[in-house]
């Protein structure tokens, strides 16, 4: 899988995720397991970020978000 590839599906978690936080969305990487989602609020924000993450791979990302 191309980086370009990743990148796309990584983007399309995020707004999947975005909306809706219980959302089942497969890993973007390896696309073996689904996504767990962490908010963590900003001290003296009103801001959050959400972090994706695979418990298979390891892998992550995060949005910033508005509350």
């Amino acid at each position: 899988m191309t980086t370009s590839n990743v990148t796309t599906k990584w983007i399309e978690a995020g707004k999947k995720l975005a909306v809706d936080a219980h959302a089942d969305v497969l890993c973007p990487v390896h696309e073996d397991a689904n996504l767990i989602v962490t908010d963590i609020p900003i001290a003296g924000s009103q801001k959050f970020e959400r972090i994706m993450e695979c418990p298979k791979c390891g892998a992550r990302n995060v949005l910033l978000m508005n509350k």
